[in-house]
């Protein structure tokens, strides 16, 4: 039972940090443009996504204790559309994309679903 409880507490922690790298990620990238051949104005507008994410998920973590349920609902629901955005940006760009590129938003198109998945998990356990 204490296991579940942590669990659920820390999934908010997991999805924060994920999102703070991913936010971050896409703001190194414009230095390294020769090699994923991603557009600095795209990683500009992608970029607000996981930092909001991260914050939202990050103040779950410390204040929502009593409708957590609610809060990882929004957070896996969010997370699915921002794999939507990332997956049509891939194909919308893919012909100036280098491989490096699309490696990158494939790769994190399935962490975010492994994640997602595992929150879902979570939830399902509770009911």
């Amino acid at each position: 039972m204490t296991y579940r409880m942590d669990m659920k507490k820390q999934i908010f922690l997991i999805d924060s940090i994920g999102a703070l790298v991913s936010a971050s990620i896409l703001l190194l990238i414009p230095l390294f443009n020769t090699w994923f051949g991603i557009p600095q104005n795209l990683t500009y507008i992608l970029v607000p996504f996981p930092i909001v994410f991260s914050v939202f998920s990050f103040l779950a973590f410390k204040f929502g204790k009593s409708n957590w349920k609610l809060l990882l609902r929004i957070i896996v629901i969010a997370n699915l559309l921002y794999c939507c955005l990332t997956l049509l940006v891939t194909i919308a760009y893919f012909s100036i994309f280098t491989l490096l590129g699309v490696i990158y938003f494939l790769l994190e198109i399935c962490i975010i679903l492994v994640l997602s998945r595992f929150e879902v998990q979570i939830l399902k356990r509770d009911e």
